[in-house]
């Protein structure tokens, strides 16, 4: 999907403001696509209004804790806890001095970095070669600090 994409991203009228604003940025042939979701899915931020989620998100709020890692693109953590410090994939978690204190790791990367989507079955590969430097550095945190899974659960491969 992510090739058919990228011939139509570059040719196609419907995507020439997107290539004004990103064709700098776009460094493979997926980051059309991943440039297309991160926007799609800015564009629909917005927390869904209901009773029982508010209080559940107010709950969150509240919790002390140390950081958060997540799989998920979108800004909700960084929106919550704007204090914190935001990591985004895997190379800025390994390769960052952490604190480990007000921190959020997005594992899978960030809408406001579209290459940093881990979505491909190419971004999956390169996500698992450099998993046990990533499970390395996980573990650590793991022992040393509580944290709340966003996205996924410790049974989760990824992790």
């Amino acid at each position: 999907m992510g090739e058919e994409f990228n011939s139509v991203w570059w040719e196609s009228d419907e995507f020439l403001e997107s290539r004004k604003n990103f064709q700098k940025s776009a460094i493979t042939k997926f980051s059309p696509l991943k440039y297309e979701i991160s926007r799609r899915i800015s564009e629909n931020i917005e927390i869904l209004s209901d009773d029982h989620l508010e209080k559940e998100i107010n709950l969150l709020k509240k919790a002390n804790i140390d950081g958060i890692i997540t799989t998920n693109w979108d800004l909700l953590c960084e929106k919550l806890f704007p204090s914190f410090a935001a990591f985004i994939g895997q190379q800025e978690l390994i390769f960052s001095e952490l604190f480990t204190v007000g921190e959020i790791y997005k594992i899978h990367g960030c809408i406001s970095n579209p290459n940093s989507l881990v979505l491909t079955s190419e971004d999956y590969r390169e996500f698992e070669e450099r998993n046990t430097y990533l499970a390395a550095k996980l573990l650590t945190i793991f022992i040393e600090n509580p944290v709340i899974f966003i996205g996924y659960s410790l049974d989760d491969k990824n992790v």
